[in-house]
């Protein structure tokens, strides 16, 4: 049994090592997109994309969740042609609830699209030129990672609640309510209407 369990411990670890260094070795320009990327990953793929089309790209922080994560922002246009101030915008964001991850996937996989297309598509580069977009990947950047790290099916962030407004925070077990001893997803007429 504790040959068993060293071995999967030793799995478990040898697969985050995998994952982290994966965070580092991502080329910008050529990303991974046969997974979901962390919030670490994403934003390393800004990163490296802010640096990579310096022209094209700025990067900054909108504000922090409650974790103290950064919310990301890549603003996408040809800044010589104008500033962002004074181009129509479009804004993207993506995985808005915690488990939807694939709206994260789709926004990162838009904003590499636009840069690695530019001065290579005629309607990228004219949108580029006379438009700003605004991509988000990360809404709920803490909701995500925990989604991603349990692959429990969440929707809100990991924000404690106060299920009962006793004052105390996230110490309510799950309902039992009909009694049968399991917990299920069920709904009951609220006698009030």
């Amino acid at each position: 049994m504790r040959k068993a369990s060293a071995v999967l411990w030793s799995a478990v670890i040898m697969l985050a090592l995998i994952r982290s260094a994966g965070a580092q070795t991502e080329d910008p320009r050529q990303p991974n997109w046969a997974k979901y990327h962390s919030t670490a990953e994403a934003y390393a793929l800004l990163d490296g994309w802010a640096k990579a089309y310096p022209h094209l790209t700025s990067l900054y922080s909108i504000g922090r969740t409650l974790k103290g994560t950064p919310l990301q922002v890549l603003e996408i246009t040809n800044q010589q042609t104008g500033p962002a101030a004074e181009k129509p915008g479009y804004y993207y964001d993506g995985n808005i609830h915690a488990g939807e991850l694939t709206g994260a996937e789709v926004a990162l996989h838009f904003a590499w699209y636009l840069l690695s297309s530019y001065g290579k598509d005629a309607r990228v580069t004219r949108l580029l030129d006379t438009r700003v977009v605004y991509v988000r990947p990360k809404f709920n950047p803490d909701g995500a990672d925990l989604a991603l790290s349990t692959g429990m099916p969440l929707r809100s962030t990991p924000r404690p609640y106060d299920e009962d407004d006793d004052g105390l925070l996230d110490e309510d077990p799950p309902n039992d309510l009909n009694g049968d001893g399991a917990i299920t997803q069920m709904r009951v007429p609220d006698p009030n209407g």
